[in-house]
């Protein structure tokens, strides 16, 4: 089954995580619960660099759907 969906993103705020890859000044957004879903979907977690950058750090999801993903090497090239 499909449906049709809007997506939404807050900002919570600036904190500094660890991840695999090392210890990052961060930003914190989160996809909140769609309404629009038959059931309701626990919201999703997503945390990238405040460096400007907005590589993706870490993200996941609890509830029933316990999925998350990190990053576990980082390598920033410049050029």
């Amino acid at each position: 089954m499909l449906y049709p969906l809007r997506l939404d993103m807050e900002y919570l705020g600036d904190e500094k995580i660890t991840v695999g890859a090392g210890t990052f000044d961060a930003h914190h957004f989160q996809v909140p619960t769609n309404n629009d879903l038959p059931e309701e979907h626990p919201p999703y977690q997503v945390y990238t660099t405040a460096d400007g950058d907005y590589t993706f750090l870490k993200g996941g999801v609890a509830g029933y759907m316990q999925t998350h993903y990190e990053l576990m090497e980082f390598e920033k090239t410049v050029g």
